[in-house]
């Protein structure tokens, strides 16, 4: 292998660093075996002239909703390996798609899920004077009884 190969080889071992860098790495001897490294006369390897390019933009993300609580996602965290000063263990959260306000609910039981969600539920209704049109679960199980889907059928919540 030729001394231009080697120079190549440890530009790509050494995850695409400047010439500059490898070169004092080399003569510093900062990395064991590396051979004396000299600045090719060649441009610049294809991965970083790709890295150089311009990226496009995303579009940044639009709304699916229109007005705050028309759709909530919400998950259950599996229990944690250390308990709150409560003896809590697991957490539950809830988040409005159109502001991205997040509420935070600690449970002792997973069972309690059904019982967060009433609370929640009740307080969006009198603190916002709002109601929850849809509900974005993950179907983790904790909501899959019939009072769940009593009460989001009696309260207009769609899963």
């Amino acid at each position: 292998m030729g001394q231009v190969d080697k120079n190549w080889l440890w530009h790509r071992r050494l995850g695409h660093i400047n010439f500059d860098n490898i070169v004092k790495i080399s003569s510093k001897n900062a990395v064991r075996d590396i051979p004396k490294i000299k600045k090719p006369k060649i441009g610049i390897c294809d991965s970083c002239q790709k890295g150089k390019q311009a990226h496009a933009n995303f579009k940044t993300k639009e709304h699916h909703t229109s007005k705050p609580l028309e759709l909530i996602h919400t998950d259950l965290c599996r229990p944690m390996r250390t308990q709150s000063t409560n003896g809590d263990k697991y957490f539950m959260l809830f988040i409005d798609e159109y502001s991205w306000m997040t509420w935070v609910y600690f449970l002792k039981l997973k069972y309690e899920a059904f019982d967060m969600f009433r609370a929640f539920t009740k307080m969006i209704k009198t603190q916002i004077g709002k109601r929850i049109k849809i509900l974005r679960l993950d179907r983790g199980g904790e909501f899959n009884d019939d009072n769940f889907t009593n009460f989001c059928d009696e309260h207009g919540i769609r899963r």
